[in-house]
């Protein structure tokens, strides 16, 4: 069960709770951004919020094993995320957390009262041009994505070369070679 600090307890308590979203987007470089109206301090990071996280979409909660994936989509209009996308950001790391604003205290964004709702990795960015406006989406890697992964092992001669040139594990193994074994007690 997640417990939550008693600043937390006390803006969920309010009649409307308010809440907003730290991402965390450790590309080629990092990138700290924030859902709520003004920037914001964490640990000493400052997360700008300046409009730049356009929608996100949230795994759903099933009851069964499933691949439904993380989506955040960001307003891309300097070509900043774009040039990263062009460099290669899939397997990259991203992190997500959730934060509660209190009616006196303001944004909650000590760490123990922050939630994370999300760790892991860039699994396929797409971008959008519709000439109106510019979004890059970035589909976040299903913590069941191993379940759908396919990693064949091809018992070959040349098979285990890729991995180790030296091995010659299976450089008889379609030679058709006789091996004699002694078997049992002599």
């Amino acid at each position: 069960m997640r417990t939550f600090s008693t600043n937390v307890q006390q803006a969920l308590a309010q009649d409307y709770v308010e809440y907003f979203f730290l991402v965390e987007l450790n590309l080629n470089n990092n990138y700290y951004m924030t859902t709520h109206s003004t920037d914001l301090t964490v640990d000493g990071q400052l997360f700008t919020g300046n409009g730049t996280i356009f929608d996100y979409e949230p795994p759903s909660k099933n009851s069964v094993v499933d691949r439904e994936a993380y989506s955040i989509s960001f307003v891309d209009p300097s070509h900043t995320l774009l040039a990263e996308a062009r460099t290669g950001i899939v397997g990259k790391s991203v992190t997500i957390r959730a934060g509660f604003v209190h009616t006196t205290a303001g944004p909650l964004t000590n760490p123990s009262d922050l939630v994370y709702v999300y760790k892991g990795y860039v699994d396929a960015p797409t971008i959008s041009n519709d000439f109106d406006s510019k979004v890059m989406k970035i589909e976040c890697s299903s913590p069941m994505a191993d379940l759908d992964a396919v990693k064949p092992y091809f018992t070959t001669k040349y098979g285990v070369t890729q991995y180790d040139s030296a091995d010659t594990t299976f450089d008889r193994i379609y030679d058709g070679y006789t091996l004699q074994l002694k078997w049992g007690k002599t």
